[in-house]
């Protein structure tokens, strides 16, 4: 009938009454009942709030209405048109333009005079007149502007006031009337504008106060308060109205749906305001919202809702490692891993429960006490798959978590298990924090394991390290950061000998990555210049990481012959014997000398070819490296014999040397050893050798987690 009404030209006439001056009270009446009627379908907004040519609009006859009041249930009937007519925005508009919440928050303030003032359903028609206004953000800054949060606090004071007095009956009409208002309330508080005035109207302690078990208005005021917590200036006032430790309650024991508004407001409080993070810990918060994870499966809505808020609450409050010890005590790892798991039985990416599920995973791992737990909670197969989502954003986040859980003795097979090599390799392709991740992950995986250094080196990840490397130039700030745990991740790898010879082609620009330390940047950086040392401290730090891990993998790779002979054909002593020059504190220069032990053993080749670069250049070792010097003197000592023909072994030649320039350097250079400045106490012991031969330095790698782990999602 609508339709029919408005398709015959219905519309124009009922406003012409409205507008005529000598319209009969019975007459206005029926005329706004029947355009109440007509606006509760949208499709005669339009037309409505356009009106006639000398008969106005609808909005402008309704509020005439509502003021004069000829009769209350022409107000009431007004109030409610008014109500329909902001349900759209073409209408909406009219009703803010046409007087419309001047009129409305008119009624509301001339009903604090007496329940008899107003007729109680002109009254419920201006509260949701206004809540669907203040729905809209154009719409609710008129409502602010109009005083229309005021308004409302005041109604809801008066209301519940009144329903404490009454009856049954009058308790039961005085709760549905709260409602609305708190619902109108809930709206203004969702816009920014708007929240400030219901905060300055005392709104935060009346919908504080509301939060109680089984109140009928609980869970709208527990909605208007998790909007308000939205914005951190705000969630201080919920937090000073005593709001949290009422939330935390409505979290336990109540409907679903009043817990996942309270979930809701508690994420909010946590996410915008720091200090509440610590109440929320205090009044038992962590433990009501860790039980609602278990409803993550629920078949309530409601339920899965309240699951999704406290776990997007979890993920924020497990930023504090306080909190990570309450949700561990509170046996909150297992539906986190649960929630997480989810994420194989989801096509098309990651729903809102699974995101949050991987931040606080993420959050978690940063703990190393959190590493073991989260393994039994069965994260790691669900983080891996999400490392194969295509176009997923939580990629980079899936990364960062098995970087950190990596860094964990009992995860490192436990990854490898779950297939996760393959997939960090497939990412060192990409750029970014996700790059980085998928290093740090590999150097962890790569520290103990030798299973892991294999599946790595199968997997590609040796090339695509070498090639990072090599030639990682993007210009970022991470550049130095790529390269120094591409080297880092290299340097446990070639602990294992099986990767000696895929590791062969990285020899060269691991020499490169030694160069920039020397001694001249390091004796920079001990200049009174300031600016001078400011720049050189820079350099140093810039460089001395990388340079670390790159002579760190050399020292391994130096334990096999065929890389002995790659080192020095790739004028790796001359490299190497320089790099001591930073100094036998620095751990670069440690390893250098570890490197040239490990070459000079059993290398006759090796031996005369370090020993003609110390003679020639007339430099020793720098103070400090009392091993290597022991060897280097014991070097020395048996290629003079062998060269003067003194020794029984024979078969020891240079390609490119005599015997006499053999004997000549050995010479030299144990002079030059031998003549060089006291040392301070030497950084290590020296190792035992047997006759004619030099004891290697062996193999190393870097401990976990040295690699410096970067922000998680928030």
């Amino acid at each position: 009938n609508h339709t029919s009404i408005r398709e015959a030209g219905g519309i124009p006439p009922l406003l012409m009454l409205l507008s005529a001056s000598d319209t009969k009270p019975a007459v206005t009446d029926a005329a706004v009942a029947a355009l109440g009627a007509l606006a509760a379908s949208t499709a005669n907004h339009a037309q409505l709030a356009a009106g006639v040519v000398g008969g106005g609009s609808a909005v402008e006859s309704v509020v005439k209405v509502l003021l004069a009041r000829p009769s209350e249930a022409a107000a009431a009937t007004a109030a409610h048109a008014l109500a329909q007519l902001s349900r759209s925005a073409v209408s909406a508009a009219a009703v803010c333009y046409g007087g419309g919440v001047a009129a409305i928050v008119h009624i509301l303030n001339i009903s604090q005079k007496g329940a008899s003032v107003v007729h109680p359903g002109a009254l419920r028609g201006a509260v949701d007149a206004l809540g669907q206004l203040a729905a809209r953000h154009e719409e609710a800054a008129h409502v602010r502007d109009g005083h229309g949060a005021k308004a409302l606090v005041a109604l809801l004071k008066t209301t519940l006031a009144a329903a404490g007095d009454g009856g049954t009956e009058a308790q039961s009409k005085a709760y549905e009337l709260a409602t609305a208002i708190v619902s109108a309330l809930c709206n203004l508080a969702a816009q920014p504008a708007c929240a400030e005035d219901v905060c300055e109207s005392g709104g935060v302690a009346a919908l504080v106060a509301l939060c109680i078990p089984r109140h009928p208005c609980a869970a709208d005021a527990a909605a208007a308060l998790c909007n308000l917590a939205a914005t951190g200036v705000y969630a201080s006032h919920v937090r000073e109205a005593g709001g949290i430790a009422k939330l935390v309650f409505l979290c336990q024991g109540c409907t679903a749906e009043v817990a996942h508004k309270a979930a809701g407001a508690l994420c909010n409080l946590a996410c915008t305001d720091p200090e509440s993070r610590a109440q929320i810990r205090d009044h038992g918060g962590i433990g009501a919202l860790v039980k609602l994870l278990h409803n993550h499966r629920a078949a309530s809505v409601a339920a899965r809702a309240a699951a999704i808020y406290a776990m997007a609450a979890v993920a924020e409050l497990a930023k504090e490692e306080t909190a990570q010890e309450v949700i561990r005590n509170e046996m909150g790892f297992k539906p986190i891993g649960a929630m997480l798991a989810e994420v194989e039985r989801e096509a098309g990416g990651l729903t809102d429960g699974t995101a949050y599920a991987l931040d606080a995973v993420t959050e978690l791992a940063t703990n190393p006490h959190n590493r073991d737990e989260l393994r039994s909670a069965g994260v790691l197969r669900p983080l891996v798959l999400i490392l194969q989502l295509e176009g997923e954003e939580a990629v980079p986040t899936a990364a960062f978590a098995l970087h950190k859980l990596a860094a964990n003795a009992g995860n490192e097979g436990a990854i490898r298990k779950a297939g996760g090599i393959r997939p960090l390799v497939d990412l060192l392709v990409r750029r970014g924090e996700v790059l980085m991740s998928a290093l740090g992950a590999l150097y962890n995986l790569a520290c103990t394991d030798e299973l892991n250094r294999s599946a790595i080196r199968e997997a590609g990840g040796i090339r695509h390290l070498v090639r990072l490397v090599r030639d990682f130039r993007d210009g970022s700030p991470l550049h130095n950061e790529v390269q120094e745990r591409a080297a880092a991740a290299l340097f446990n790898l070639a602990a294992s000998p099986t990767n000696d010879e895929a590791m062969a082609e990285a020899i060269p620009f691991l020499l490169e990555l030694c160069k920039p330390l020397r001694a001249d940047g390091v004796d920079a950086a001990k200049s009174k210049d300031p600016k001078k040392a400011g720049a050189a401290k820079a350099t140093v730090a810039k460089f001395a990481m990388a340079a670390e891990s790159a002579a760190g993998a050399l020292r391994n790779l130096a334990c096999s012959p065929e890389n002995q002979r790659r080192i020095r054909e790739a004028d790796g002593f001359a490299v190497l014997l320089k790099l001591l020059e930073a100094g036998h504190e620095t751990p670069a220069a440690q390893h250098g000398a570890a490197s040239l032990i490990n070459l000079l053993y059993k290398n006759a080749v090796n031996q005369c070819d370090v020993l003609r670069t110390i003679a020639v250049a007339k430099r020793g070792t720098p103070a400090g490296f009392a091993h290597l010097d022991k060897t280097l003197l014991l070097v020395a000592e048996v290629r003079q014999r062998e060269a003067h023909g003194h020794s029984e072994a024979s078969g020891f030649f240079h390609p490119e040397m005599s015997n006499a320039e053999v004997e000549k350097y050995a010479r030299e250079a144990q002079s030059v050893l031998k003549t060089k400045k006291a040392a301070p106490k030497a950084a290590g012991a020296a190792a035992k050798g047997g006759k004619g031969a030099a004891a290697a330095a062996g193999r190393g790698g870097r401990g976990k987690g040295n690699v410096p782990g970067r922000g998680g999602r928030k």
